[in-house]
């Protein structure tokens, strides 16, 4: 019997979106978490080769990339992405353990525009998410309704105070 297997995991958000791309199930789902309770769209893929097919798909504001992964590495996507003219502007956080000066070394070679050594404090991958595609707008207070909402078709709104 086939099993069915989910490409990717989507966060919808009216912010900019984040392609997590990440082998390891836990930071791939910690680094998800962090971006979307932050505010940002998140679409998390296991490899580079998920990522390639993604970035077909749908239209991405950042790539945070593993360094290494199976099939396509996170330095062979980033250099498959400054390849490519409709990617070479795509920004590019490259995410590894391999060491903070050798890691970004290596990952700035292949175009990327930032490398954060892990273990990752989530204030500073926000930080780096941040500088990169901007802060998102703060959510509604929970429990609120907008105005617009609660009138109904055809019924102009009024302000307190208003006759």
């Amino acid at each position: 019997m086939a099993t069915k297997r989910r490409l990717h995991e989507v966060v919808v958000s009216e912010t900019a979106t984040v392609l997590v791309a990440e082998d390891d199930t836990d930071l791939r789902e910690l680094f998800s978490t962090i971006l979307s309770t932050a505010g940002y769209g998140v679409v998390a893929v296991r490899d580079g080769v998920e990522a390639t097919e993604v970035l077909q798909e749908r239209s991405i504001d950042l790539v945070l990339t593993d360094m290494w992964m199976p099939r396509v590495s996170g330095l062979d996507l980033c250099k498959r992405l400054r390849a490519d003219p409709a990617t070479t502007q795509l920004p590019v956080l490259v995410v590894s353990a391999y060491g903070s000066w050798r890691g970004k070394e290596e990952a700035m070679l292949v175009g990327a525009n930032d490398y954060i050594a892990k273990p990752v404090r989530p204030s500073a991958l926000l930080s780096r998410v941040e500088a990169m595609v901007g802060k998102p707008p703060p959510p509604p207070p929970p429990g609120r309704v907008e105005l617009e909402e609660m009138a109904s078709p055809g019924q102009a709104e009024t302000q307190p105070g208003d006759p």
